[in-house]
């Protein structure tokens, strides 16, 4: 696993300070990342609150990578139960859909058809300010070029997918805005995750006017 969230969006998932959607989809990150999960555990021993309520807070980088390098795996990642999940900062309610996904379980998932390769499905998650929601690409299916109006949060359930940035796979956290342009390819066994969107994408390529119609 090679891409994580900043230490400051763990510090503010910590604290408790995230909008629903966005604490859930960095609680699916955490509960696949065994170093997150304990960094998040220490950050709670240190009053992740306490931390949180210093105006400006910056955390150092180097600091932070040389916690990483001495943490220990705490919870086994492979079938959690929701007794496990106790870490997670969101809501009760919500801790049995994020155990189905955590545990790549689809099996009340509403899928909905957006093209021949890609399906999607909301999550019911109350959150104003956010849209969240579950993608399924098929084996080697290809998203239209795009970027993106706000910011967008994906971390990887199932598969992979490829872009101009680099592979994507399981449990990578990925934060993408309008300083991002990219075309995604799911890998040969197709890819599951889930994203957290607060403004729409905007396609760029040739079709974009035309896809551009359908995500106003």
């Amino acid at each position: 696993m090679k891409f994580h969230p900043t230490p400051e969006l763990l510090v503010r998932y910590t604290a408790g300070t995230l909008s629903p959607a966005l604490a859930f989809v960095v609680s699916v990150h955490i509960e696949h990342c065994e170093k997150c999960r304990s960094y998040q555990a220490s950050l709670e021993n240190l009053g992740g609150k306490s931390i949180e309520s210093y105006d400006g807070l910056s955390i150092d980088e180097k600091a932070f990578e040389s916690l990483w390098s001495n943490l220990e795996p705490q919870v086994e990642a492979d079938k959690l139960t929701e007794e496990s999940l106790s870490g997670a900062v969101v809501a009760t309610d919500y801790l049995p859909i994020l155990k189905q996904l955590i545990n790549r379980d689809y099996t009340n998932v509403d899928w909905q058809s957006v093209g021949r390769k890609i399906h999607r499905a909301d999550i019911a998650i109350d959150d104003e300010s956010n849209q969240i929601e579950i993608l399924r690409f098929a084996s080697e299916a290809k998203i239209p070029s795009h970027t993106h109006k706000g910011n967008e949060y994906t971390v990887i359930l199932d598969g992979d997918y490829t872009d101009e940035m680099g592979t994507f796979e399981q449990g990578d956290f990925i934060h993408l805005n309008g300083d991002h342009k990219h075309r995604p390819v799911a890998g040969k066994n197709g890819c599951v995750c889930i994203a957290v969107t607060d403004a729409p994408m905007h396609f760029t390529g040739l079709l974009g006017p035309v896809l551009n119609l359908f995500t106003r």
